[in-house]
């Protein structure tokens, strides 16, 4: 259920701190469902405009339910094989214009629109494009994906098994259900945790 019990005292807004620090970060998560609910969190504590490029039509999905309430400060936009060089020029130049939090949601469904070998180029071309607007127009971006860790201790975004989009500095953060509660772990570079946030 994506209830949103929390209050402004809660640990979804040290969380949204810490994203404003970032220009950008990395959100990991096992469980679509866990994703969905931190994100809905996160929404309804931002007043800055946001954002959202859906890729994998989930968050979309919950609006059409009306399962979330739509919000006047967010944008939302669908990709699709047919419309993604519009959306993303259109997604480009939103950001340029205005500081806001950009939420991309999810690396997993940007690879799933091609199937050309050379497809990671091209996602990490513009997730580094967005990275440089954000930047410039003192946003932040959030990478959302549903990941593991595979043998090698390397995060993979499911299902397609390819390795994150990484860079140096960039942060990583996983999101991990406890019981009724959802943690959020701030990993190191060799994915050790940092710090611990109690989101809800």
């Amino acid at each position: 259920m994506l209830d949103k019990n929390h209050n402004q005292n809660s640990g979804i807004v040290k969380a949204k701190k810490f994203f404003e620090q970032n220009t950008f970060t990395n959100i990991l998560c096992q469980e679509p469902f866990v994703k969905a609910k931190f994100l809905t969190d996160f929404i309804d504590v931002t007043e800055l405009p946001i954002i959202y490029i859906d890729f994998d039509l989930l968050y979309s999905g919950y609006l059409v339910a009306e399962i979330v309430p739509t919000k006047k400060n967010v944008t939302v936009f669908r990709p699709s094989e047919k419309n993604l060089k519009e959306v993303l020029k259109d997604a480009c130049l939103a950001i340029s214009n205005k500081k806001c939090f950009v939420i991309l949601d999810s690396l997993n469904g940007f690879y799933m629109l091609f199937d050309e070998e050379d497809v990671g180029r091209f996602v990490k071309a513009y997730v580094m494009l967005l990275a440089f607007l954000a930047q410039q127009s003192k946003s932040n971006v959030l990478v959302v994906n549903v990941a593991k860790l595979n043998e090698e201790n390397k995060w993979v975004v499911l299902p397609t098994g390819r390795q994150i989009v990484k860079a140096n500095g960039i942060p990583k953060i996983f999101l991990k259900k406890q019981e009724s509660a959802i943690t959020m772990e701030i990993l190191g570079s060799d994915n050790s945790i940092m710090e611990s946030i109690k989101i809800s």
